[in-house]
Order: C-alpha cells, then sequence, then structure tokens
C-alpha cells in the first residue's frame, strides 16, 4: 500500500472485517495496515479529513476528539473492533529524532513552516534533540498516548508496538481470521530501535521519563 494513499488519513476501517484502526504518530501503523491487509486479502477504507473534516490532524494521525465528536465514525467504532497501537517512549522519541531529521534533509512541504525551530532541533545529536524539544519538562500531553487515546472508551485493544505480533493475533482470534505470523519479521515488530540501547544520557532519560509519565506508568512500568 502506497504511504501516499494513507496521507492524513487516521481512521482505517475493514467493513467486511468489523474492523476500525486508529492510528497515533510514529507508532508503525503503515505496517500494520500492509500486515493486515495481506493477511486477510482485505483493503481498508482509508478515511480522513475529506471524508470527515473533524479528522484533521496532523501528519494523518488521530487524536480521539475528531473521532468522538462526529456521530458517524462513533457509530461505525461502536460496530466494529477497534484497536490501536502505542510504543515505549525512549523508542518513540528516536524514531521521531529520526524521522524529523530525515523530512528536514529532504525539505518536504510540511517542514517550510517549521524551518526555524527543526534546524535548531536537528542540529545535534539526540540528547541536544531532547533537550531543546522538551526544554520546559512539563509533559508531553500533545504527544502522549496516553493523554490521547488512553481513556478513549471506542477502543477495544491498545497494542503495543513492542508486541505487534501477539497483538495483533489477538484481534485477528476476535473477528475470526487466522492470523499468519510469517508476515512479521523483527523489524516490522517494533524492534528497530533497542530500548535497552544507551540512545541518551542519564539527563535526557529522565526529562522524557518525566515527559511521557503517563505512557511509562500505565503501560511500561517496568522503565520506572
Amino acid at each position: 500500500m502506497a504511504l501516499d494513499t494513507l496521507k492524513l488519513k487516521p481512521m482505517i476501517y475493514w467493513p467486511e472485517l468489523q474492523l476500525v484502526f486508529i492510528r497515533p504518530y510514529r507508532v508503525g501503523s503503515s505496517t500494520t495496515i500492509e500486515l493486515i491487509t495481506r493477511n486477510t486479502g482485505i483493503s481498508p477504507e482509508i478515511l480522513g479529513p475529506d471524508d470527515y473534516p473533524l479528522l484533521n490532524s496532523s501528519h494523518g494521525h488521530s487524536i480521539a476528539k475528531g473521532i468522538l465528536d462526529t456521530p458517524e465514525l462513533v457509530q461505525i467504532c461502536k460496530e466494529c473492533l477497534v484497536f490501536t497501537q502505542h510504543r515505549n517512549p525512549f523508542t518513540w522519541v528516536v524514531s521521531l529524532y529520526h524521522h524529523l531529521i530525515q523530512s528536514f534533509k529532504e525539505e518536504r512541504e510540511w517542514t517550510k513552516t517549521k524551518y526555524a525551530t527543526l534546524r535548531e532541533e536537528c542540529s545535534g545529536d539526540i540528547d541536544n534533540f531532547v533537550a531543546i524539544r522538551y526544554h520546559n519538562h512539563q509533559q508531553g500531553s500533545d504527544r502522549s498516548f496516553s493523554h490521547l487515546w488512553g481513556n478513549h472508551e471506542l477502543v477495544d485493544e491498545f497494542i503495543p508496538l513492542e508486541d505487534r505480533g501477539p497483538g495483533l493475533s489477538k484481534v485477528f482470534k476476535h473477528i475470526g481470521v487466522e492470523w499468519r505470523s510469517e508476515y512479521l519479521d523483527p523489524v516490522v515488530n517494533g524492534l528497530d530501535y533497542d530500548r535497552n540501547k544507551d540512545w541518551y544520557s542519564t539527563e535526557s532519560r529522565e526529562r522524557i521519563k518525566v515527559m511521557y509519565a503517563e505512557d511509562f506508568k500505565r503501560y511500561y512500568p517496568d522503565e520506572l
């Protein structure tokens, strides 16, 4: 599935499977969509702001409010199994860092309005990035998975990217479809950034723990 097809499309819907996938930011959502499509042979409906204006979220990744404020989407969710993914904040920040550097180097269209900020954030190593982006030590509620999705009553399954295979197997069992794990390899299973690798200084690690405290507490308590 071409990535440009998914651009600005935060809600993925398989009517035949009665399945909905909500796409948070930088959690490997494109690969998850591809895995489901390959396993089932069924292409999804890809819903975005062109279809529902309240799904107008950055980078095509959804937050709860746009769905909850759209009655038709709420009804779809009530009739389907709805799942989403989350990711360990330590690897999430690494992924974001590399994504922003690559986007800045390629001069992607959306970077033009944020040139000065991105130039500063992407000018050094990851500790420099963390220090600049999270300088005020306030929780990253604009990016925190728990803040955006943790209390969303329409989501049935929360799948950690690090255990995407077992998570999708559980989803497939719910919808009565066989899950074929041969399509899953270590890279697309969220292990591309080993969370035990020493990416950060002690100061940066502590800053990320503060910024994403709710995510760590809810999903990754062993990291605290």
